[in-house]
């Protein structure tokens, strides 16, 4: 963007549309990133001058950041704001992807040193970016088709998942931090059955020769955004793009074309934690807290400790890839309020169409054997593995409706556990109600309401009659 642009900023009342929040800021082109972290508003912020209004209600903090200057800004910048972001501006960490020179950047929010043009002081609530790692992909083969990360608003219900193989169930591997980098490569090096890595340097590539009739691929990278390191990678020949991701929890689902099979397929990965490794890095940790605070002998008081991607190991991860008929133009996920109800995968379809896949039918502890399940894993709720995923009339939210060229789609949770919103926009703009689970916390439209009723006013009655006769008897043998 141009340095006289201006970019506003407009925070909205969903139910009424009034203007909670309005801020102008110079300068070029800016990402706008939302913190877990509230502060009082609304706030109103023109020309730099900042206006906090009295006994308004808690509002989320935004980082305006342009990775080009290596420059964030803070919104609203109050003092309370600044307070409140200094103290977790350490285990902020920001990414950048440039898809025309395929680079992915890590950086950190440094402290504040932008000086005002103006004013020899601090300008408050703007911040320095370091460049603290980067992952350099071969521009000659390798190129980014597709980025995503986990929502860390969506809540988690359960850490821990069943097997199906009658252990102990396994943690997951939540990590707030993970990136999800789907790439299409074209060719490989002449001669060679190996494929290069990338690296943290552009030149890398440089001095080898490549076949472009060589059959494509499309490769998988989790990385880890504080440390940029590559967590797992995943290969998948004879695929091309474009490539759809999305992240949810600790399922990375991802759609491409397969050129052998001539489909397109949908292949999810699960990632958890390796409990021998974690087992060790827990005791040693609790251990150390523990002498921290006393040597007391009430385990239950020590509490496990936080995800940490300096110390995570390597997770285990499944694998399971399906054929899938149809061909998508984004992807999604349904949360709920409190996380319970299983997720629901939302695909665009290019058919003009929005389609529902269910955890239940992506999940890659699906069992492979030809047996019969066994007890274990009908208590988790697994199907037999089948490697082509269908769709019924039940897994359409759209219906028998068209949607015309619809790009992308937002969700949010209802105050009912079961049903999740769903708003997809483009040409076409639709919004509707999905249960993933089912509607278990709503009575059906065929429930017997005046049989309730009657049951519940007789039940009523009798308690107050008996009640009465009750202190009747009572007061007789008193007397008698």
């Amino acid at each position: 963007g141009h340095q006289d642009a201006v970019a506003e900023f407009i925070a909205l009342r969903p139910r009424s549309g009034e203007v909670l929040q309005r801020a102008q800021m110079k300068g070029g082109e800016r990402m706008v990133i939302t913190l877990p972290l509230y502060t009082s508003g609304p706030w109103k912020i023109l020309n730099g001058g900042v206006k906090t209004n009295v006994g308004a209600l808690p509002s989320r903090m935004l980082l305006a950041t342009s990775f080009k200057e290596r420059e964030t800004r803070l919104i609203p910048p109050t003092k309370e704001a600044v307070k409140l972001f200094e103290a977790h501006r350490s285990s902020i960490f920001l990414h950048s992807v440039d898809i025309e020179q395929d680079v992915l950047r890590g950086f950190a929010v440094a402290k504040n040193n932008k000086k005002n043009n103006n004013k020899k002081k601090m300008q408050q609530g703007v911040y320095g970016l370091e460049e603290i790692w980067t992952v350099t992909f071969p521009r000659e083969v390798e190129k980014i088709s597709d980025v995503a990360a986990p929502d860390n608003d969506s809540p988690v219900h359960s850490a821990v998942s069943g097997m199906g193989d009658g252990r102990a169930p396994r943690r997951k591997y939540l990590n707030p931090n993970l990136i999800a980098v789907a790439t299409v490569r074209t060719g490989s090096p002449s001669g060679a059955k190996w494929m290069k890595s990338p690296s943290s340097s552009s030149s890398s590539s440089s001095g080898s020769s490549y076949s472009r009739d060589s059959a494509s691929s499309v490769v998988l990278y989790l990385i880890d955004a504080v440390t940029g390191k590559i967590i797992h990678r995943i290969s998948q020949k004879n695929a091309q793009g474009p490539v759809h991701l999305v992240v949810s929890e600790n399922m990375v689902v991802a759609h491409y074309f397969n050129t052998k099979a001539n489909s397109f397929e949908v292949t999810c990965v699960e990632l958890y934690e390796d409990a021998l490794k974690v087992a060790k890095i827990d005791a040693t940790m609790m251990a150390a807290n523990h002498g921290e605070e006393g040597g007391g002998n009430d385990r239950a008081s020590i509490d496990l400790p936080e995800f940490s991607s300096l110390t995570a190991p390597l997770p285990t991860v499944l694998q399971r890839t399906f054929l899938f008929a149809h061909s998508v133009n984004f992807l999604g996920v349904a949360g709920t309020r409190m996380g319970i109800t299983s997720k629901l995968v939302l695909a665009g379809l290019t058919s003009h169409q929005l389609a529902g896949l269910g955890k239940h039918m992506l999940d890659a502890r699906r069992p492979t054997g030809e047996g019969p399940l066994t007890k274990e894993q009908q208590a988790e709720g697994l199907l037999p593995y089948h490697p082509v995923l269908k769709l019924d009339g039940k897994s359409f939210p759209s219906y028998n409706l068209t949607l015309c060229r619809v790009r992308g789609l937002t969700t949010a949770h209802s105050f009912l556990e079961s049903t999740s919103l769903v708003f997809a926009y483009g040409v076409d703009i639709f919004f509707t109600r999905v249960t993933a689970s089912g509607t278990f916390d709503l009575l059906s439209s065929d429930f017997n309401r005046i049989f309730l009723t009657g049951t519940v006013t007789l039940v009523v009655v009798i308690l107050a009659v008996t009640h009465r006769w009750s202190r009747q008897k009572k007061l007789d043998i008193l007397w008698s």
